[in-house]
C-alpha cells in the first residue's frame, strides 16, 4: 500500500505557482458554458488536447459542466427491462 504524506503548506503565492504550475510560462483556462449535448461535450477534448500539443510551455485547465447523460453498455442491452430503462431515460431527457 502506498501512502502519501500529506502536503505541505505553501509559503506564498509565488511558491505555490511554482509548484503547480511546474515551470510553465503561462496557465489558460478555457471555461465552457453549456454546449447542449454530450456529444459536444465529448468533442471539446479531442480539439483541446490538439490546441495543448501545439503550445507545450503553457498549461491548460478545462472547467466545465457536463450535460446529464445516461450510458448504457452492451450487456445492458441484452437485458430484460432495456427497452422500459431506455424509454424512462428519454422521458426524462424532453
Amino acid at each position: 500500500m502506498n501512502v502519501s504524506a500529506a502536503p505541505r503548506p505553501v509559503a506564498s503565492i509565488e511558491a505555490a505557482r511554482s509548484t503547480l504550475l511546474g515551470g510553465v510560462e503561462a496557465l489558460f483556462v478555457a471555461a465552457d458554458s453549456e454546449l447542449g449535448s454530450a456529444a459536444a461535450d465529448l468533442a471539446v477534448g479531442p480539439a483541446l488536447l490538439r490546441t495543448v500539443s501545439q503550445t507545450p510551455s503553457t498549461g491548460w485547465l478545462r472547467m466545465y459542466r457536463p450535460v446529464p447523460t445516461v450510458g448504457f453498455s452492451r450487456r445492458d442491452t441484452k437485458a430484460p427491462n432495456y427497452s422500459a430503462a431506455s424509454s424512462a431515460a428519454r422521458a426524462h431527457a424532453t
